[in-house]
């Protein structure tokens, strides 16, 4: 076990998202590490090649399982986005979209 990352405890290094088997695990937006969501947002738009920030949301929600795109979500995204932009993971173009570095 690694560092307290905000509440949570990585075990290792995280290279993959955890989706949820059915309705009964899925986790709320504050349940989610940032560095979890973090990963999510970065290969949600390496795979669409660029997004608009609408829909990623969108896919994120799709991602873990999530019904509605709430304002808690909403921020919880934007607040990702924000993260890997400045770390360098993702680029906003000069049309608005975000595309994976």
């Amino acid at each position: 076990m690694t560092t307290d990352m905000g509440g949570f405890f990585r075990l290792g290094p995280a290279e993959r998202v955890r989706v949820p088997a059915d309705d009964d695990e899925i986790r709320t937006v504050a349940q989610m590490p940032p560095d979890e969501m973090d990963l999510a947002v970065v290969n949600l738009t390496r795979d669409a090649v660029t997004v608009e920030d609408e829909a990623l949301v969108g896919a994120v929600c799709r991602l873990f399982g999530w019904r509605r795109a709430g304002g808690d979500i909403q921020a919880a995204v934007q607040t990702s986005v924000d993260r890997c932009l400045r770390a360098g993971t993702l680029v906003r173009q000069s049309s608005g979209v975000l595309r994976a570095a």
